[in-house]
C-alpha cells in the first residue's frame, strides 16, 4: 500500500470527510434550461393527438431529455429517416408520450442531469480554492511556480498531449505545474460499489498507472473505494501502484512536487 492510499484511508474514514467533500461535489440538483417557444410547440403538437407527430416534432427541437427512456430514441435521433421507416414503431412511442399529461413531459424534459455528468466539472470549479492561480494555457506557460492549467477536459487532453506528450485520447480533470514537473489528473466520485462504478475506478487507475508523459500521473478518487473492505474497489486501490488520493489531500500532495 502506498502512502497516499494509506494517508486517504485514513482520510476517508474520519470525522467530517463527507461534509468536506460536499464542498467539492455539491450534488444539488440542477433543471436543464428549455425556452418557453419549444414548451410552446410542444404543447400545440401534443393537442393535436398525432403520436407520430409529436415524436417527430420532440426529436427536431434542441432538447437534451427525450421525455422518455427508449433504447431506440438515440438511433431516431441520429437517422431521421428511419422514422418514416419504421412507423409502428415511432407511433407507439408517441402513444406511450399522449398517455402522459403535458405537465408530465415538460417535467421529463427539464429533469436535473445525473450528478455523475457534472462531476469533471464540479471538481473544476474546485480548484481555485486549493490557492493556486488557475490560469488559460498562454500565462500557465510563462508562470514560474505552482499553477493550474484553466479549461474543458479536452483543452487539458490537448495540453497534456502536445505539450507533455501524454498521448491520452479522452478528457482529463487537472494539469497542475510545479516548479519541478507537471501534474495530470483523473478525478472520480465513486457512489457505490460494482458495475459502472467499479468501470470508473479501474479507467482512473488505469490511467494513473501510464507511463506515457513528461508528468506526474494521479488518481483523485473519492467515496466508498476508502471504506475498508473486501470488496473489489477497495482491493484494487490497495494493490495499485498508481498515485491515487483523496482530492482532500490534492494540496498535499502537490506541494510534495515543488
Amino acid at each position: 500500500m502506498n502512502i497516499w492510499v494509506k494517508k486517504s484511508i485514513e482520510v476517508a474514514n474520519s470525522e467530517g470527510y463527507l461534509d468536506k467533500l460536499q464542498e467539492i461535489y455539491p450534488i444539488e440538483p440542477v433543471e436543464r434550461k428549455v425556452s418557453k417557444e419549444i414548451f410552446n410547440t410542444i404543447e400545440e403538437v401534443y393537442k393535436i393527438k398525432d403520436p407520430i407527430r409529436l415524436v417527430k416534432i420532440l426529436l427536431n427541437l434542441k432538447i437534451e431529455k427525450f421525455p422518455i427512456d427508449h433504447p431506440f430514441i438515440p438511433f431516431l435521433r441520429m437517422n431521421k429517416s428511419a422514422i418514416e421507416k419504421n412507423p409502428k414503431t415511432v407511433r407507439k412511442i408517441g402513444e406511450t408520450l399522449l398517455s402522459m399529461s403535458l405537465d408530465q413531459i415538460f417535467n421529463e424534459i427539464k429533469k436535473p442531469k445525473s450528478a455523475s455528468r457534472r462531476m469533471g466539472q464540479m471538481f473544476r470549479n474546485w480548484l481555485p480554492k486549493l490557492g493556486y492561480p488557475v490560469l488559460d494555457e498562454n500565462n500557465f506557460n510563462k508562470y514560474q511556480g505552482i499553477a493550474i492549467l484553466e479549461g474543458s477536459d479536452k483543452t487539458l487532453m490537448e495540453f497534456a498531449n502536445n505539450k507533455l506528450k501524454c498521448n491520452e485520447r479522452k478528457g482529463i480533470d487537472l494539469v497542475v505545474k510545479t516548479p519541478r514537473t507537471y501534474i495530470i489528473g483523473e478525478a472520480k466520485l465513486l457512489t457505490d460499489k460494482g458495475g459502472e462504478q467499479y468501470s470508473r475506478l479501474k479507467e482512473a487507475l488505469n490511467f494513473a498507472e501510464k507511463k506515457e508523459g513528461n508528468v506526474v500521473r494521479v488518481a483523485i478518487l473519492d467515496g466508498v473505494v476508502w471504506i475498508p473492505s473486501r470488496n473489489k474497489m477497495h482491493q484494487e486501490v490497495l494493490n495499485t501502484k498508481a498515485i491515487a488520493l483523496t482530492a482532500l489531500l490534492l494540496k498535499e500532495f502537490i506541494e510534495s512536487q515543488k
